[in-house]
């Protein structure tokens, strides 16, 4: 935990799904529990779910969802202002990656693939390799 999380608490760790866990937000460390769910148990529980009643689509909403292209998504003010960020920092290091947005703004990979996503919608990027 020293090395990965830059504090000692591993090693009073139980195991078998007990960790440490250090959210953007917080200062300290959080100890948790996980669970181990395997894929068998999922796939039993989406059956059992299935079976208990048919599936009900709202055609509507399936149109709108299956008509918007990602050029037609909305880029939020707050989106704006990351993008700026975003780019100051491609000038400082001349190179672009999610992962190195993920590092210098501390985003989570959705939050800075989605803004390498809007880059190159608008041409400031080329596609990823």
């Amino acid at each position: 935990s020293r090395v990965i999380l830059d504090e000692n608490g591993a090693d009073r760790l139980l195991g078998q799904g007990d960790m440490l866990y250090l959210p953007p937000s917080a200062s300290r460390l959080i100890r948790a529990q996980g669970v181990l769910v395997t894929d068998d148990e999922i796939r039993r529980l989406v059956e059992f779910v299935s079976a208990q009643s048919p599936p009900a689509f709202d055609t509507e909403m399936q149109e709108k969802l299956q008509s918007v292209t990602p050029s037609e998504e909305e880029v939020t003010e707050e989106d704006e202002e990351l993008v700026e960020k975003c780019l100051e920092i491609i000038r400082q290091e001349k190179r672009a990656s999610t992962s190195l947005l993920q590092r210098r703004l501390r985003l989570g990979y959705t939050r800075a693939a989605r803004i390498v996503d809007i880059l190159e919608q608008r041409g400031i990027l080329g596609p990823g390799e």
